[in-house]
């Protein structure tokens, strides 16, 4: 083979090996870039799920203070993630639990109201969905005693028939009060009942 044969082939098989190399790196690097989108997700996924477990410790513990700050948290940092609907819930739980203050109630009827529209198919719907009807009750009839009770002082001489409103009112008021003690505690008990499942299945 004369030299300039040998040249050629030369340059030749080293156009080949760059071609190989480059397409070995190449499929290197998009490996890599996948396990690192891998381990991003991964990551994502486990920090969304720790918060929530903390979440639910604090419930738990009685720190619903605590609990409400993490559910806004989570809220934030993961829109529509896995634990979102989870985290709207915990959240109306939470300020039910602080209550029994018109605000508390009101946001937590914010809570519940936007878990319903933003999570429709969520496990936890049916349950927001009867607190969101109980505390709208609660919150109504709440105002409707305090715009009685606001007329009754601007005006002393109210009827009869005003005062035993206001007199069905009050009594509806603390009922459904007591309706929502009844729930907070059903819901501390449904809590600790699930504790102690999980506690009963560990090794």
């Amino acid at each position: 083979m004369c030299s300039d044969e040998r040249i050629v082939l030369l340059l030749i098989m080293r156009g080949f090996f760059k071609k190989t190399i480059s397409f070995f790196i190449s499929g290197f690097l998009l490996a890599a870039l996948c396990a690192g989108c891998s381990l991003i997700t991964s990551t994502f996924r486990g920090s969304d799920r720790e918060t929530f477990e903390q979440i639910e410790r604090s419930y738990r513990l009685g720190q619903y203070q605590r609990s409400l700050e993490q559910c806004a948290a989570l809220i934030a940092q993961h829109p529509g993630g896995a634990f979102y609907d989870r985290g709207l819930f915990y959240a109306g739980l939470s300020l039910v639990q602080l209550g029994p203050a018109a605000e508390n109630y009101s946001r937590a009827l914010r809570y519940f109201q936007k878990l319903q529209q933003e999570c429709p198919a969520s496990t936890l719907t049916p349950e927001s969905t009867a607190w969101v009807n109980l505390l709208y009750r609660s919150l109504q009839a709440e105002k409707e005693l305090q715009a009685q009770q606001t007329r009754i002082s601007q005006c002393r001489s109210a009827s009869d028939e005003k005062d035993r409103r206001i007199a069905r009112l009050a009594a509806e008021n603390e009922r459904l009060k007591k309706e929502l003690e009844l729930f907070k505690k059903a819901d501390l008990q449904f809590q600790q009942q699930k504790k102690d499942m999980h506690n009963a299945g560990k090794p």
